[in-house]
């Protein structure tokens, strides 16, 4: 197995956890994003 081979089996997974865990956890991350900018005074639009 090469280095690139090796490195594939070791970042794949915790890509796919990450992925994973961005989906499932997206709509807290958004709120709290919300928040802290409502708390900064900052423009909270649509897309923030």
């Amino acid at each position: 197995m090469t280095e690139l081979q090796s490195a594939a089996v070791v970042f794949a997974p915790l890509f796919a956890i990450f992925g994973v865990c961005f989906i499932v956890f997206h709509q807290h991350i958004s709120d709290a994003a919300r928040r802290a900018y409502k708390d900064q005074g900052r423009r909270i639009g649509p897309q923030t």
